[in-house]
């Protein structure tokens, strides 16, 4: 599903702002300074892979999983169908259960993206998240709506709201933020920087930690990129693209091929998953072989993001 937002949101944020002297202008007329322009709104910067991750290891492996649940349908607004939102409740009812177990069989951490009003309509998460006091929990809006059409402000009062939201119900400040349905405005990255987060895992410039650049300058953020190679989405029943054409079996060895290309490298691999969907009784197998797999490996670093940040930050000092 998140693959089918995000190219239904990168053709709505492609459309450029034009000036009122040229706002019928199409894109192949526009000058080098305004293609130059518009690229540098936000643009990977500075790498920040390091030479090697804690204690010498290799790779870096981050879990995340977006507990969106309702959300996911509700953001849209209109009459959500009872089924579409029943297949999502089972997220926080039992797909969730089955993700932490498995983590906690292989004591593996992870970081949960949540909008806050998933956690309204099912706070039991957070202690079940907390129990094993492995886990991080990270912003991922208010009720997990585009920011497509906000004012800066507007979109800022949203971000700080739903951190401190967050930290009410588990007692920590998160530190880390993705962006709902993958789409960022050009003032998300510096409203980050202002609200004092550490850093941003959406973008998908590049499969190592790196530096952002906001109109051609460094901010502090640090940006730990995504893939929609590596997420869950395509498996997704209400994900007409693919519903049907890829098996679980596809999806375990399409990660295999990729932990070997990134452990050969030596870099991060990044996985965004979402427990309504990873947690169903036909997909939780995959992640158990999947960890069992990497663990065959020397030099495996399984981390949340904020520890993957905080030790890339602290190289940089």
């Amino acid at each position: 599903m998140r693959i089918l937002l995000l190219l239904l949101s990168i053709c709505i944020l492609s459309v450029p702002v034009q000036a009122e002297d040229d706002e019928n202008q199409p894109a192949w007329q526009w000058s080098a300074e305004k293609i130059n322009a518009t690229v540098n709104k936000i643009r990977a910067g500075q790498d920040l892979q390091p030479a090697q991750w804690p204690d010498g290891n290799r790779i870096a492996v981050l879990f995340s999983f977006d507990a969106d649940n309702e959300t996911n349908t509700l953001s849209r607004g209109g009459s959500p169908d009872p089924l579409l939102l029943s297949m999502e409740q089972y997220g926080a009812r039992k797909g969730l259960q089955r993700i932490l177990a498995l983590l906690d069989r292989h004591e593996v951490p992870a970081t949960f993206f949540i909008p806050a009003v998933s956690l309204q309509l099912a706070p039991e998460m957070a202690g079940l998240i907390k129990q094993s006091g492995r886990h991080e929990f990270a912003v991922h809006g208010w009720i997990h709506a585009s920011v497509t059409g906000m004012t800066r402000e507007q979109e800022k009062s949203i971000i700080r709201k739903s951190r401190d939201y967050l930290e009410s119900q588990t007692g920590e400040r998160p530190v880390g933020y993705r962006a709902p349905f993958g789409v960022y405005s050009e003032n998300t990255h510096s409203i980050l920087e202002e609200l004092g987060f550490l850093y941003d895992s959406g973008l998908a410039a590049d499969d190592s930690p790196h530096a952002l650049t906001v109109n051609g300058e460094p901010i502090q953020l640090i940006e730990l990129p995504g893939n929609v190679n590596f997420e869950d989405s395509v498996l997704d029943p209400m994900n007409t693209f693919t519903a049907g054409l890829v098996t679980s079996h596809d999806l375990l060895q399409s990660f295999k091929d990729g932990f070997d290309t990134l452990y050969a490298e030596g870099t991060m691999m990044l996985f965004i998953l979402h427990p309504h969907i990873s947690g169903r009784a036909s997909r939780i197998g995959i992640y158990d072989k999947l960890i069992k797999y990497m663990k065959q490996h020397e030099g495996v670093w399984f981390a949340t993001h904020r520890q993957a940040a905080e030790y890339v930050s602290a190289l940089q000092k």
